[in-house]
């Protein structure tokens, strides 16, 4: 049974690790009606995402995205869309497109990644096991949240968040699992088990040290604030087919009790501590 747990625990290093191997190969059709290309690549999964590295005489640039739709064999067809990230708006709009012996590079990112987790001691054990890759503090990924205006991170907030930290992947704890997705389509590669029975009490919107901004305003009061209820909310981001709904009837109930036995400590503590002070000027005042 050792021998088993320890195949498969070493099968499982073996996919993380080549996830961050960059792959490169040249692109050898295009279908301009449905915006897709081929190349021969080895090793890519389905939703990996990469760049488009176009050759012309006097330059070379990368102007598209290529997610991969469909493998057949080494055989890859990607779908291509122009690459935004880069967009100067005071510059005119690249003409290029992809050509055939182009080439597509994936993976180049993959060596940084985001972590969300319900508290600090779950990250910490995540980025202790997975060395294969660097975690950029969730910190940034907070501070961008808020800048951003919003308090849930929803798709379009994560995929512009790895474009501006230039990281390819992200780690996210679900409800009894850990899963790796590609930061731009948000595709899950690859999820491994994770016990979280004993997370009773998590960190909204996730984890980090910033606490959350307060401003008081009406947009703040109505801002969807559905991470609140950790599980619910992330198992449902990566599993669409997972009602959020159906899972927050589960898990609210509890959160809430939680949360409330806690608000009335803390409301006991305030109480307690106003008494002591009272107790002491009078006792300063005899």
């Amino acid at each position: 049974m050792k021998k088993i747990i320890l195949g498969i625990f070493l099968v499982s290093q073996l996919v993380l690790a080549s996830l961050q191997t960059p792959i490169e190969a040249k692109i050898t059709a295009i279908n301009k009606i449905n915006d897709t290309i081929e190349f021969e690549a080895k090793d890519l999964k389905i939703g990996e995402v990469g760049w488009i590295y176009i050759n012309t005489t006097d330059y070379g640039a990368i102007l598209y995205q290529a997610q991969v739709i469909r493998i057949k064999d080494s055989l890859i067809t990607a779908k291509i869309k122009a690459y935004d990230a880069l967009k100067q708006i005071y510059l005119p709009n690249p003409t290029n497109k992809p050509k055939i012996g182009d080439k597509v590079i994936f993976r180049k990112l993959n060596s940084r990644a985001f972590l969300i987790a319900p508290n600090l001691e779950l990250y910490e054990q995540i980025k202790n096991t997975h060395k294969e890759v660097k975690f950029m503090s969730s910190d940034l990924l907070i501070g961008y949240l808020y800048a951003y205006g919003n308090y849930d991170p929803t798709p379009n907030f994560l995929k512009n968040a790895c474009d501006v930290y230039a990281v390819g992947l992200l780690y996210i704890v679900a409800e009894n699992e850990l899963a790796i997705l590609e930061c731009q389509s948000l595709k899950i590669l690859d999820t491994s088990p994770l016990d979280t029975s004993d997370v009773k009490e998590s960190i909204s919107p996730f984890y980090s040290r910033i606490e959350p901004v307060k401003t008081g305003t009406l947009f703040s009061a109505l801002a969807s604030k559905k991470s609140e209820y950790y599980f619910s909310y992330y198992t449902s981001l990566i599993h669409p087919n997972r009602s959020y709904q159906e899972m927050l009837q589960k898990e609210k109930p509890i959160i809430d009790a939680i949360r409330a036995q806690k608000k009335l400590a803390q409301k006991q503590q305030t109480q307690q501590k106003e008494h002591d002070q009272q107790a002491q000027k009078k006792e300063e005042k005899d």
